[in-house]
């Protein structure tokens, strides 16, 4: 018999209202949008929180379309990639004002 796979977890009901008791706290709106968008990206908390300024924005400066996520970040600790595409615009806006 083989092991079922485990799915990911999810923030608790409780979880999301302190996410946006934190978010209502922020007095920037683009910083506001720009965190809402990648909670929303479907990146796990893991790989939310480690991720770097280097891993969302070029050396040029543009915000990436992707984002590639290390394995030491991982679930799987394979190398992964996530679109950004739902929340490129809202970090571009935040971006540009730090």
């Amino acid at each position: 018999m083989s092991k079922a796979k485990a799915q990911a977890n999810t923030l608790t009901s409780l979880q999301v209202t302190k996410v946006f008791s934190r978010i209502r706290l922020m007095s920037n709106p683009y910083q506001k949008a720009a965190i809402i968008a990648l909670s929303l990206s479907g990146l796990r908390v893991t790989e939310l929180s480690k991720i770097s300024v280097s891993d969302l924005v070029t050396k040029s400066g543009e915000i990436r379309s992707e984002i590639a996520l290390r394995a030491a970040i991982t679930k799987g600790r394979k190398d992964a990639s996530q679109d950004l595409f739902g929340c490129r615009s809202a970090l571009e806006s935040y971006y540009k004002l730090i």
